[in-house]
């Protein structure tokens, strides 16, 4: 038993580390999502049905995204509007982590903090995602944050 401690383990330590550790690529990359959400603002409210196109470019494990958000409806006073989302990525591999700011450029503009997790599965380049993002704006206060929900895919160049 304490042979295989002393070496099985940290063989097998060392082989998922290195099997789990992402791939170091760098480049270009786009992605297409579409999501819907909700808010508490005076009750719970559904956020409008949108898409999102996603310009990336990747450095090893980090991606500098420029999300550009479209809302497809308009629902509880959210207009068909349009949001610049620059942000930044860490993919971990399956799971990768997200943060934004939000900045809408038409009807009364807006800003705001977007903070997200997803998970990423793909072959080569092209991968499909999941995506959750808590919101928090400005117009609905900081305090009370609103949730989306993403379904997409990417391509990495």
């Amino acid at each position: 038993m304490t042979f295989a401690r002393k070496t099985l383990l940290p063989s097998l330590a060392i082989a998922l580390c290195v099997l789990a550790a992402p791939r170091a690529e760098a480049g270009f990359g786009i992605g297409g999502s579409i999501g819907s959400g909700f808010y508490y603002s005076d009750g719970l409210n559904r956020t409008a049905t949108n898409i999102e196109i996603t310009p990336s470019w990747k450095i090893a494990i980090l991606s500098l995204d420029l999300g550009l958000k479209f809302n497809l409806e308009e629902v509880n006073k959210q207009n068909y509007d349009f949001q610049l989302r620059p942000g930044v990525r860490l993919d971990l591999q399956l799971l990768y982590l997200r943060a934004a700011i939000p900045l809408r450029v038409n009807a009364g503009g807006d800003y705001g903090f977007l903070f997200g997790v997803g998970f990423s599965f793909g072959v080569g380049p092209v991968s499909l995602f999941v995506e959750a993002d808590g919101n928090f704006s400005k117009e609905i206060g900081f305090s009370s944050p609103g949730i989306d929900f993403r379904l997409g895919a990417r391509f990495q160049f």
